[in-house]
């Protein structure tokens, strides 16, 4: 996957910027509880047609220096460095995934959850 290799290197230059898709798996919705909670930092959150997704989330992304592409079946993003995080998030149901659940789940990544989802 796109995302572990982006983590490897990102890791090996010391920078911390985490891409992170609220994709179509289902089960990997809600976070596990250590993340579970508002993000600390700056959080800034867009919700906009799921049509409009693919394009937005590579905009944030090339916005964060994050070396990945979006693909055009998903619910949400974000993208986190420092103490900020930005999430892009469908605004209506999409796939069963509310807007509210979408963000719950990006928050979750802004918080450190990887984006391989782990327990």
């Amino acid at each position: 996957m796109r995302v572990a290799g982006f983590l490897v290197l990102s890791s090996m230059l010391g920078i911390f910027v985490q891409p992170a898709f609220a994709g179509p798996r289902d089960g990997e919705w809600i976070p596990p509880a250590r993340y579970d909670h508002p993000y600390p930092g700056r959080l800034t959150i867009h919700k906009i047609p799921q049509l409009q997704l693919k394009a937005a989330c590579n905009a944030l992304f090339a916005r964060h220096d994050v070396p990945d592409k979006a693909i055009g079946d998903m619910r949400g993003c974000s993208a986190q460095r420092a103490n900020r995080c930005e999430i892009i998030a469908v605004d209506r149901t999409y796939k069963g995934a509310t807007p509210e659940a979408v963000v719950r789940h990006e928050t979750g990544h802004c918080n450190g959850w990887p984006s391989n989802h782990p327990p």
